[in-house]
């Protein structure tokens, strides 16, 4: 049984407590808006071009169900790989995002748990993630440009030029 922090005698105003409390800490909103881009190679190969950095992704959805989903992830950017789990949880309109590492040996163990395989390469450019989504053969059927923005704001300040040329629309 976890105890609350003042049960286990221990305050926020406590001296020798040198990082602020769980209750102090701002819950991890995801605040983000995505477009679908063309999905087709010579666009994804404009982006090789220009990214920054390229990473294979591979993940699947433990659990999912009414306004939450939990998933475990694969990333590889060349011979460095690493694992992670991300729970989402929609609460009043918001969706709260908590991601943390994880080992190897628990992804492998959580892996043939999962459902719904999704396999993408993520190019990064000037602080956008393009997802390009793979089939089972390794064809693209679709492209997703993403940016993450403070809770504030609702749209991004700038769309680097090479999204705007493959733009497609909007996601609402």
């Amino acid at each position: 049984m976890s105890l609350g922090i003042e049960q286990q005698g221990i305050s926020d105003s406590d001296p020798y407590i040198k990082e602020p409390s769980l209750w102090s800490i701002a819950m991890p909103l995801e605040n983000e808006r995505k477009f679908c881009i063309h999905e087709s190679k010579s666009v994804e190969e404009a982006f090789k071009k220009v990214a920054e950095k390229v990473l294979k992704v591979e993940q699947k959805y433990i659990s999912i169900g009414r306004g939450f989903s939990v998933r475990v992830r694969k990333s590889a950017e060349g011979k460095s790989v690493s694992y992670s789990m991300t729970v989402k949880k929609n609460v009043s309109g918001q969706v709260v995002e908590i991601e943390t590492r994880i080992s190897e040996a628990d992804f492998n163990r959580l892996w043939p748990t999962g459902f719904s395989k999704v396999c993408k390469f993520r190019y990064l450019y000037q602080g956008w993630e393009i997802d390009f989504f793979k089939d089972s053969d390794s064809n693209n059927y679709l492209a997703v440009a993403e940016i993450e923005m403070p809770a504030w704001q609702r749209e991004p300040r700038h769309i680097p030029s090479i999204i705007k040329k493959h733009l497609l629309y909007a996601v609402p």
